[in-house]
């Protein structure tokens, strides 16, 4: 394979290095099947459906980040998706898309979706692999979409860094007119970072009744009065546009934990949430 490639950077860290081990861990939480595209879902999603997983190391995170993409799934193939990551690194644009023509994971080879980035690039996205070179949020998120809708799922990785209110509102716009009416948006978060566990929870209670209302008021107000240590509110603030432009109405909670799960040690966790968009309640099965 050539130079096009982005290698992974934390297979064998964050989630197992090999293509057996990878796909063994991912059945155990009801994925694989589409790990070969015939046995993905076929039927188109009827509407657009949004998602939010976390991209912990699989050990504390797998599992919720597991209910979230098996809930998109559930609601058949998107046209296209979307995959908003975090920016822990600082480098690079804001808003960027990565440049190499696929991303690899043991699963294989996920092409980016090159039409969908163009197309993006009016709304100021623009290509910058550096941003990507160090960066992980995007890349814990892609097999699981892997082992759903097949190797070669061709998707679009946009990292959302620190930008303005108007920033994340032009491309929830650009996001809703690219991604159309049969696409998924995908956001790669964690949530409250090192807190004790029942202070964990209340902060991210009150993070993602604020993201299940789309009330981007709301959580632009408690980012700037209480700011909370959820690494990717740039992306969630995107989706939180994208969304209610695409006429979606609501999201609900489909799980969270915390390290705590894993750990045993309740004195400083981190949160992780599996939050689903869609048009009504009854749409996602809460």
């Amino acid at each position: 394979m050539g130079s096009d490639i982005r290698k992974p950077l934390v297979a064998g860290i964050f989630y197992p290095g090999d293509t057996q081990s990878l796909r063994e861990l991912l059945l155990g939480w009801g994925l694989g099947a589409g790990t070969a595209a015939a046995d993905a879902p076929k039927k188109t999603f009827r509407s657009p459906f949004g998602v939010i997983v976390p991209h912990a190391g699989y050990l504390y995170s797998g599992r919720i980040a597991a209910r979230g993409i098996g809930w998109l799934a559930e609601q058949g193939r998107p046209e296209r998706i979307v995959i908003l990551g975090a920016d822990h690194t600082g480098i690079g644009a804001a808003v960027c898309t990565d440049e190499h023509s696929a991303w690899r994971t043991p699963f294989g080879d996920a092409p980016i979706d090159r039409d969908a980035c163009e197309r993006l690039a009016a709304a100021g996205v623009v290509p910058d692999g550096a941003a990507f070179v160090r960066e992980h949020s995007i890349e814990v998120v892609l097999p699981f979409l892997q082992a759903v809708y097949g190797a070669t799922v061709s998707f679009v990785p946009i990292r959302v860094g620190a930008a303005s209110a108007s920033t994340y509102a032009q491309l929830g716009e650009a996001l809703a007119d690219v991604v159309g009416q049969h696409g998924a948006v995908v956001v790669s978060s964690d949530f409250t970072h090192y807190e004790p566990e029942d202070a964990a929870h209340r902060k991210d209670r009150t993070v993602l009744d604020r993201i299940c209302a789309l009330d981007v008021e709301g959580l632009s107000d408690l980012v700037a009065n209480k700011r909370p240590s959820v690494c990717g509110i740039p992306s969630i603030m995107v989706a939180l546009h994208w969304a209610a432009a695409v006429g979606i109405t609501q999201g609900d909670v489909l799980e969270y934990a915390t390290s705590a799960d894993v750990t045993g040690d309740r004195s400083a966790v981190v949160g992780y949430a599996a939050v689903g968009w869609g048009r009504s309640k009854e749409r996602h099965g809460s």
